[in-house]
Formats: structure tokens, C-alpha cells, sequence
């Protein structure tokens, strides 16, 4: 079934909630203390999670998939400079749209929290303790564990599909619209993560693990 009309308006409140992001203000400096903040919470997720990595290799496979792909959010900018018109064709997905929908909710959530950060940080060094001090000061944990909880939906989604090789060759199939629609880089993390994640027993289970974890984290940091 197409998506509806409301669903449609609500991906394009999403855009532009993007697009007025510090991040696309042009400005150096900010620019560089989000790669800072970014290379940082890479790290210290892999530091959390080093016992999980260690106990399973699907774990490991998972994390380091999401560190590199999913963590930062899909990259949204070749989508925005295609305008209305790209998320009209967008619409063909039919039934993926609430994949799509998610994914794009996701992204934003994490780029609108990152960018927070960055302002609630300034100049500080990022540590455990000023970086929890800066998540209390933004009072986004909702928004935080939404974004967790729309990890896991996002898992949920594809777990049943990764499996298949008629999926994934229709999915290559979709390589040009996903390119026409300024899509080619997610196109290409999603094939990386078909090719990643068909081995990991448990996909759904595994991304609730490290939500669940994250969650745990955070609000015994921010309380």
C-alpha cells in the first residue's frame, strides 16, 4: 500500500527540521567539534561494549557495522538537494515506506542530538563526566531513547528480510531509483549491511541487547 498523505507530510516536517541544523550553517569550527564529538562517541561505545564484543562475534559484527553506517544517522543531504520531487519518488517503496520513514526519523533524531550536544559542550573537553553533564543540561533523554527505540523497529524490519537472496537482488535492482532520488550512499551502506549482517543469529535480539544497554547508561548518567 502507498503511504498516505499524513505520512508523507510528516517525513517532509522531518526535512526540514534537518535542514535549519547547525551543521549546514557553513560554520568551521562547529563542524569540527561535532567530528570530535562524533570520533569520541564512537569510542566510548566501543569501550561500553567490549565485554559483549568479546563474548560474541555476532555482537562485535553488529557493533562494528552500526559504528561505521548507522550510529552518526543515514547521510540525508543528497535527498534534501533533490527537494519535494525526490521524496515523491520515493513513494515506489510502497511497502518498505515505514522502513524508509523510521530510518529517516532516526537519521534526524541523531544529527538534531549531536548537534545539541556540540552546543551544550562548547569548548569543554568531551569525558565521560562532562559529556553526561552536557546530556543532562540538553534534557533530550526522550528523544534519546526514541532514537533506541527506533534502532530496534528498524531491526525488526529487516531482520526477516536479510536472509533472502530474491530480496537482495530485488534491492539491488532499486540501485537507480535510490540514486535518483540523491539516495546512493544509504543505497550503499544498506547493501553493506545485507552483506554484514546475514550471518548474525538473532539480529532483532542483538539490537534490542545494545538499546537496552545504551538506555541503561543513559539514564543512570543523566539521573
Amino acid at each position: 500500500m502507498p503511504p498516505s498523505q499524513a505520512q508523507l507530510d510528516a517525513v517532509r516536517e522531518l526535512f526540514e527540521q534537518y535542514r535549519e541544523l547547525p551543521r549546514h550553517q557553513g560554520d568551521s569550527h562547529f563542524d569540527e567539534r561535532l567530528d570530535q564529538l562524533q570520533n569520541w562517541e564512537a569510542e566510548n561505545i566501543r569501550l561500553r561494549h567490549a565485554a559483549h564484543c568479546a563474548d560474541s562475534d555476532d555482537f562485535a559484527r553488529l557493533l562494528d557495522y552500526y559504528l561505521e553506517n548507522l550510529h552518526n544517522g543515514l547521510p540525508l543531504d543528497g535527498m534534501l538537494a533533490h527537494g519535494p520531487e525526490g521524496l515523491d519518488k520515493a513513494k515506489r517503496m510502497d511497502k518498505a515506506f515505514d522502513l524508509f520513514a523510521y530510518a529517516i526519523e532516526y537519521s534526524v533524531l541523531s544529527a538534531a542530538i549531536q548537534d545539541t550536544l556540540v552546543e551544550a559542550l562548547g569548548t569543554t573537553p568531551i569525558t565521560e563526566a562532562s559529556y553526561l553533564a552536557a546530556v543532562k543540561q540538553c534534557q533530550d533523554l526522550p528523544s534519546r531513547i526514541r532514537r533506541l527505540e527506533l534502532l530496534t523497529l528498524i531491526g525488526h524490519e529487516v531482520a526477516p528480510h536479510i536472509q533472502s537472496r530474491l530480496i537482495y537482488s530485488g534491492f539491488k535492482l532499486l540501485k537507480g531509483l535510490f540514486h535518483y532520488v540523491g539516495m546512493a550512499e544509504i543505497h550503499a551502506r544498506m547493501n553493506t549491511g545485507f552483506k554484514t549482517l546475514r550471518p548474525v543469529k538473532r539480529l532483532p535480539q542483538r539490537l534490542a541487547e545494545f538499546s537496552q544497554h545504551e538506555q541503561r547508561w543513559l539514564q543512570s548518567g543523566s539521573s
